[in-house]
């Protein structure tokens, strides 16, 4: 929605909103109009993402399907904060596990995509999470997992999203799984709107080379085993882009898994 204003007979989008506070005009931080009996925002501030902490998992949270990571760092509290999480797991028993349930102190988290696949006698896969929650620093999370065997391994890559307006992604996530690839770059798109947030998640099979990343900032990097590394990022967006691209290059690579999302 988009507010206008006349200006010398022309009538122009407005570019700022002054409210009067106080005797003293100033920028106003939210605007509201009805529209079809709602009240829609029509002005609201850039939205920001912060990477707050890679929790991985422990010996405790390993062993069971049901994994629960106490005092996950959330960052500031905020009245549109959006957490959002990347999962990826390992799982034994040579097949692929799935994310099933994520919880934020008792709050069912909403997941928005996943994907998985069997590799090197273990199997593999990358989840993600949101929730609109404006309170609270730190959380309890817990995870819920099916399939595979002997061992349950999620992790978590949490993320503090401010000036969210919903905790539904803009458009449907990327979700890319590749079992047999040779290549040891690639690029990976999706679309993103200004004033938003993407986030980039992925984990690669093959070996644990220390993998780098252009377009975004890679914010953690973390390696299971002999053959797998996590890695991802996310930023703010200045403009609007149909395909914005991550290319993850490095290492010896066999197969991947990958999640990207935009949110405003």
């Amino acid at each position: 929605m988009t507010l206008y204003a006349k200006n010398a007979g022309v009538i122009a989008s407005a570019k700022t909103l002054y409210v009067k506070q106080g005797g003293v005009w100033v920028p106003a931080k939210q605007g509201y109009a009805r529209n079809g009996g709602v009240w829609p925002s029509f002005l609201a501030l850039p939205a920001t993402i912060a990477f707050q902490q890679f929790t991985a998992y422990t010996s405790a949270t390993g062993s069971s399907t049901t994994l629960t990571f106490a005092n996950v760092p959330l960052g500031p509290a905020g009245a549109n904060r959006c957490i959002l999480m990347i999962i990826p797991h390992v799982v034994g028993g040579g097949s692929s596990g799935l994310v099933t349930g994520v919880t934020l102190d008792g709050t069912p988290m909403k997941l928005h995509a996943q994907v998985n696949l069997a590799l090197g006698g273990s199997g593999a896969g990358i989840a993600l999470a949101a929730l609109k929650k404006p309170t609270g620093t730190t959380g309890n999370v817990v995870v819920t997992m099916s399939g595979g065997a002997g061992f349950w391994r999620p992790n978590l890559a949490t993320y503090n999203a401010q000036n969210i307006q919903s905790d539904d992604p803009l458009q449907t996530p990327l979700a890319e799984s590749q079992a047999t690839i040779s290549v040891s770059s690639h690029t990976f798109s999706h679309s993103v709107k200004k004033d938003g947030v993407v986030i980039f998640g992925a984990q690669f099979y093959g070996n644990t080379t220390n993998r780098s990343m252009s377009g975004l900032s890679r914010d953690y990097n973390n390696v299971y085993g002999a053959s797998w590394e996590h890695l991802g990022g996310a930023s703010a967006i200045a403009a609007d882009n149909a395909a914005f691209p991550v290319t993850v290059s490095g290492g010896t690579t066999a197969g991947w898994n990958t999640i990207m999302a935009s949110f405003r």
